[in-house]
């Protein structure tokens, strides 16, 4: 159904960014399958007043900006976050947002289409858009065991959530240093449904790499498989408040050059 609210990604945005504390920075690179850069990403992680905060900033491949996303959590929460997606090169739009239970799931296809959502009743568990980095994190002892975690992850544009688990990946890196999950859907016919990966520094925890499907869709409006790697050299702590709110602020193009 058409929604008649007030769209909030800006709002959430500008929500206490003069207030907010110096930000972990890290730098990400989209490649397709061929080797080729599809996009960049930026985040910045930071608190503001008792909530936890998300900045992301995703660029072309020349580096201009084209899309923003913004997430907000609670401690203790960040598996389940709020959070609101604007595509700019063709108005693209999602989010979650609302208490523990029942969300709002929103969805836009372009600016040309009527913004639909649901209310959709959601458990504690469930993951949310990058909300599994935390649900990795929590369940980090029993994921390096070998034990399987289980939960939902919330799919935006079927107004649902779909069974998933998250195990050690069959093949691990050969940098032992490193450690692998794969998040699969938890129905039979998995099998037919592109598995994710994602891989984590064993003792620093943090995301390295990131193959599968992603928010991002290509020029033509399609979503995409992709591989995304965030290098030790392209993460900071201590980003200042200012560049977050540059970050926030930033005007979005309409359409990335061909490369």
């Amino acid at each position: 159904m058409a929604c008649a609210a007030k769209p909030l990604f800006f709002t959430i945005l500008g929500l206490g960014l003069a207030a907010a504390n110096a930000a972990d920075r890290y730098d990400g690179t989209a490649y397709d399958p061929a080797g080729r850069i599809v996009y960049r990403e930026t985040h910045w992680r930071y608190t503001d007043g008792g909530s936890e905060q998300r900045l992301v900033l995703y660029r072309c491949a020349d580096g201009s900006p084209f899309a923003r996303k913004q997430m907000r959590w609670r401690a203790g929460n960040e598996a389940s976050p709020d959070f609101e997606f604007l595509d700019q090169r063709d108005g693209y739009r999602e989010g979650v947002i609302g208490h523990s239970g029942q969300r709002l799931v929103y969805w836009q296809a372009n600016r040309s289409a009527a913004e639909k959502h649901e209310q959709v009743l959601l458990g504690p568990d469930a993951v949310v858009d990058a909300g599994f980095d935390g649900f990795v994190r929590r369940g980090w002892s029993d994921l390096v065991a070998g034990k399987p975690l289980r939960t939902v992850f919330v799919v935006p544009g079927d107004f649902d959530a779909v069974p998933v688990v998250i195990r050690l990946a069959r093949t691990q890196p050969a940098d032992a240093s490193a450690v692998m999950f794969s998040i699969e859907l938890d129905r039979w016919y998995a099998f037919a449904v592109p598995t994710m990966q994602v891989t984590y520094g064993r003792s620093d925890r943090w995301l390295r790499e990131f193959s599968g499907t992603v928010t991002i869709r290509d020029q033509r409006g399609r979503r995409q498989v992709v591989r995304v790697e965030f290098p030790e050299h392209a993460r900071s702590s201590g980003a200042p408040a200012e560049d977050i709110a540059t970050a926030a602020t930033a005007p979005l193009v309409e359409r990335c050059k061909e490369p």
